[in-house]
């Protein structure tokens, strides 16, 4: 009994990991949590776990409505690649197909851009929600083919959340306190 009790739990892990995208490349934009009022956010770019070695990469940004791409700053990224951002702050990328040959290198862990998010002051108010997701990517390596397949491909969310009430309640307890303190002065 316990022999069959190892064997399927096993059997479990085998097929839950053979399913799961774990140690698959990932092409990920951070989260983020921001006050009321918050205009700017920078969100990060990342490519991570680089797989086949990755000589182009290039995507348009899908923003939700009240978001602007106002600014982008690349990291540090291998010597041959530039930078297309003069094509629309919306579009990032390389694109250099060996030209000096500098893919980013298997096993790679990459902040690829930092990305200057403006968001309405309309539509910065608590509960909102907002997504930064790909609407075009395509990524290659060194003879061009496409490796978006296998890639696994992750938005990242903004969250407007609001000031927790016990804060307002404590700052309502403080402001009684020096009030009777001045008051027996």
């Amino acid at each position: 009994m316990k022999n069959f009790i190892i064997g399927l739990i096993l059997s479990l892990f085998l097929i839950i990991s053979a399913n799961s995208s774990f140690g698959s490349p990932i092409i990920s934009i951070d989260d983020a949590n921001v006050a009321p009022g918050t205009t700017t956010v920078f969100l990060g770019l990342y490519i991570l776990d680089v797989g086949t070695p990755v000589d182009s990469f290039t995507t348009d940004l899908a923003l939700d409505t009240g978001l602007t791409l106002s600014g982008v700053v690349f990291g540090t990224l291998p010597e041959g690649w530039f930078s297309s951002a003069n094509l629309g702050l919306n579009r990032l990328g390389a694109t250099d197909f060996a030209f000096p040959a500098n893919p980013i290198r298997s096993g790679s862990d990459l902040l690829f851009a930092t990305l200057e998010i403006d968001i309405d002051g309309a539509q910065s108010v608590a509960g909102n929600d907002f997504t930064v997701g790909f609407d075009f990517v395509e990524i290659a390596d060194l003879d061009g083919d496409s490796l978006n397949s296998e890639y696994t491909f992750n938005s990242g969310t903004i969250t407007v959340i609001p000031i927790p009430s016990t804060i307002l309640l404590l700052g309502g307890g403080l402001a009684a306190l020096v009030a009777v303190r001045r008051r027996r002065s």
